[in-house]
């Protein structure tokens, strides 16, 4: 299925659902019984970073980055970033050890109620297998679907299984490699698992901290709409549970196809799946509501990247407070 007759098929489910992409529509809506139960719960990074294992989960992008850490022990351990780039990890990335029956028994032995694996992280690497992104865990690398055996082995032990997807920033998170001689250049082979790779030269290798913004910088129509196929086609593929954002979608350019993902849960119904539990960062809801309830001191508090534009405090009539603070979504 292209991109296009998937959004097709999106507008349709839409059109003929029971929700329409507005609050009065969603009020009704009710939090799980085991939300509130499952009081402990497990969330999985693990992908290609894990190779070189160095810094954390964003070696990706700092690998690039001649101001971290990463860069020099990238070439001092594997050669110069234009010998051996972010791409040249996944034959390495074999996870031949990886059991996920004995993962989620594990979990499980802890009091884990829940489990939620990164399905896709910042690196554009889909750790499940997928029709819209050729670079993926069951094409390559491990050459199975992680994603795919981390939920039948919570569905044969009885835990709640969710999701976690980290697509929005890939626009803009491995930019930095095309401001040098490394590997990441347009029309090769491999430049589609880098791309867009959005940098600009006026920033910088600030251009991460000046993407990460309410209104500018906005993504491209054509990303956009591929971002929400790929969330849609894992929503309908594996339907977790909780699907969570990371960050990134408070951008404008995010609102219109926002505003329809919490009415896409409803596609799970045509194989007669259960209920699903839509959990958004807070970011997707002030999005949604064009509201700014953040205070700048909070929000640079808990920014791990420095210098990050910081949101204004606003105040927020009361009975839309407590909406903002549910932050839970719920299909019947």
């Amino acid at each position: 299925m292209t991109v296009k007759e998937y959004l097709k098929q999106i507008d349709d489910v839409i059109a003929n659902g029971k929700y329409k992409d507005n609050w009065q529509s969603l009020y009704g809506c009710k939090t799980p019984d085991w939300y509130y139960r499952g009081k402990f719960g497990i969330f999985i990074h693990w992908g290609i970073y894990s190779v070189p294992a160095f810094g954390n989960e964003w070696y990706s992008r700092n690998m690039y980055n001649k101001n971290h850490r990463e860069f020099e022990h990238h070439i001092k351990t594997y050669g110069s970033q234009k010998d051996f780039g972010y791409k040249d990890f996944i034959p390495m990335f074999k996870g031949e050890n990886f059991d996920a029956a004995k993962w989620i028994e594990i979990f499980k032995n802890a009091g884990a109620k829940f489990v939620m694996p990164v399905a896709e992280h910042h690196d554009g690497f889909a750790m499940y297998e997928t029709e819209f992104n050729r670079w993926n865990a069951k094409e390559m690398g491990p050459m199975r679907d992680i994603v795919g055996e981390l939920k039948a082995e919570c569905e044969k032990q009885g835990l709640t299984f969710c999701a976690s997807n980290h697509r929005a920033e890939h626009y803009f998170f491995m930019g930095i490699g095309t401001s040098f001689d490394s590997d990441m250049k347009p029309g090769t082979e491999w430049f589609d698992f880098y791309a867009p790779a959005y940098y600009d030269e006026n920033v910088g290798d600030r251009t991460i901290e000046a993407c990460d913004t309410i209104d500018e910088f906005p993504a491209s129509e054509e990303y956009l709409e591929d971002w929400m196929v790929r969330v849609c086609e894992l929503i309908d593929k594996y339907q977790p549970k909780i699907l969570y954002f990371d960050w990134w979608i408070q951008n404008q350019c995010f609102k219109p196809y926002l505003k329809k993902l919490p009415l896409i849960i409803i596609t799970a119904q045509r194989s007669g799946a259960k209920r699903l539990l839509l959990i958004s960062s807070i970011m997707l809801i002030l999005s949604a509501l064009q509201l700014l309830i953040l205070s700048a001191a909070h929000w640079a508090k808990f920014s791990r990247i420095p210098g990050r534009r910081t949101l204004q405090s606003a105040s927020v009539p009361g009975d839309i407070q407590r909406i903002m603070n549910l932050k839970l979504l719920m299909i019947a």
